[in-house]
């Protein structure tokens, strides 16, 4: 059988244990703070954020002029005769 462990020592270890998970909360809460921290994480991704971003824009204003040009007209020769047809 084992021995029963005296109170003001269990109660000192049960201290210790408290003061340790407390502790590690602690930590825990200041890593998650560090690695969500917004101020951080922009200056960090900024010129790659940006990059994209541009691209993006880049892409759908090519986008959108595409619809408002037709490929025909880019074809200045046949857009001439086109006009030139129409008038005679």
């Amino acid at each position: 059988m084992t021995k029963p462990q005296p109170i003001d020592l269990l109660e000192s270890r049960a201290a210790e244990q408290r003061q340790h998970l407390h502790a590690s909360v602690q930590d825990l809460r200041g890593a998650v703070r560090k690695r969500l921290d917004v101020n951080a994480n922009a200056r960090q991704y900024m010129a790659p954020a940006s990059g994209a971003v541009a691209v993006l824009g880049l892409g759908l204003g090519y986008l959108m002029a595409g619809l408002f040009f037709d490929k025909d007209r880019r074809d200045s020769k046949r857009f001439v005769r086109e006009q030139l047809n129409r008038l005679r």
